[in-house]
């Protein structure tokens, strides 16, 4: 009877400290997900708080060099405004090439090289209307369809007439460009003639594409973040490498002229973008990074709580845990009792 009743408190013993087990184990196990959730969720705050923080910083130094560069280019057309032997072929309203030929030579001798600090002005031409002839530095083109493939198309497929429209006869300022060849950007602004006040000239100016989009990249962590340069309207004029699928679902969707900082949903996944124009310029700066790349970003940053998390998580079970002894060993199972032995007779 008494080793019955011993046998019983002992499978009694064992349940409680199977029970007490699963409830250390639980709580742990409770505490551990909680830290985890709580830092993943104040990482991915943290993270997409870094990142609006740091485009807006992409941005105002982007902004300032692009404002450099543009009052570069307002300089340099007033200084051209006053230069003597282009204002002669700026009088007329319509005058033959031949006739103008030593008034040509002479400008295109005269005409200064431009130097940009910044490195995005690559070089200029001028555009001459009355004899519709194009001059630069060293440089002079009549019959400007033949040359046109060769020195000034933006687009493989873009016709003579069609960027001729749009470039040299538009009216104020203007830029364009091709994202898809990447080739330049021209910024155009009108040049006008100083004592008749005649049909006005263009000065076109060439735009690095790579120097511009560096501005953008300069400080990014890799393929993950896109940068686009838009004009006012929303069209794509230049891309970063690797954005060609992005920038088309953008245009298709209509996203592309987006402003301030917000999400989007474009090829499967969701981007977190910055968007800020520069007026003067005429374009749109804008950075995109898909929300994978946060997750991973986030992912790194609480990698190192997990593991002093789970470090902890050791001492911690070892504390809770039934068995535990404060003197390192494991406490002695309680031995058996054997019934004394029944005396004979």
């Amino acid at each position: 009877m008494k080793a019955k009743n011993l046998r019983a408190k002992e499978r009694t013993g064992i349940g409680r400290v199977f029970s007490r087990l699963i409830a250390c184990y639980t709580a742990l196990i409770a505490i551990f997900a909680g830290v985890c959730g709580y830092s993943y969720a104040q990482a991915m705050k943290i993270s997409v708080s870094n990142l609006v923080s740091r485009n807006q910083l992409i941005f105002e130094s982007s902004a300032f060099t692009l404002q450099n560069t543009f009052d570069t280019m307002e300089s340099f057309t007033a200084n051209l405004y006053g230069l003597k032997q282009l204002q002669q072929l700026l009088g007329g309203v319509s005058w033959p090439v031949e006739g103008k030929t030593m008034n040509i030579y002479d400008t295109i001798h005269a005409l200064p090289a431009i130097e940009d600090a910044n490195g995005i002005i690559s070089g200029y031409f001028v555009y001459i209307p009355g004899g519709d002839v194009i001059v630069a530095p060293g440089q002079g083109f009549a019959h400007l369809e033949r040359y046109y493939a060769d020195h000034f198309a933006i687009s493989a497929g873009q016709e003579y007439e069609s960027w001729r429209a749009q470039v040299l006869l538009n009216e104020g300022k203007s830029i364009h460009a091709d994202w898809q060849t990447g080739r330049e950007m021209q910024f155009v602004m009108p040049l006008g003639n100083a004592v008749t006040g005649g049909k006005p000239g263009k000065v076109v100016y060439r735009i690095s594409t790579a120097s511009l989009l560096k501005q953008l990249t300069h400080f990014s962590d890799g393929a993950d973040q896109h940068a686009l340069v838009m004009d006012l309207d929303g069209n794509v004029l230049a891309a970063s490498p690797g954005s060609e699928e992005l920038v088309r679902s953008l245009q298709e969707s209509g996203s592309a002229a987006a402003d301030s900082t917000g999400e989007i949903s474009v090829l499967g996944d969701t981007f977190r973008y910055s968007a800020q124009a520069v007026p003067e310029f005429g374009v749109r700066l804008m950075l995109l990074v898909p929300h994978s790349a946060i997750v991973r970003q986030a992912g790194a940053s609480i990698a190192g709580m997990v593991t002093i998390c789970s470090l902890a998580w050791w001492p911690l079970w070892r504390w809770f845990s039934p068995t535990f002894c404060p003197c390192g060993k494991s406490p002695a199972r309680p031995r058996r009792q054997r019934p004394a032995p029944r005396a004979c007779g």
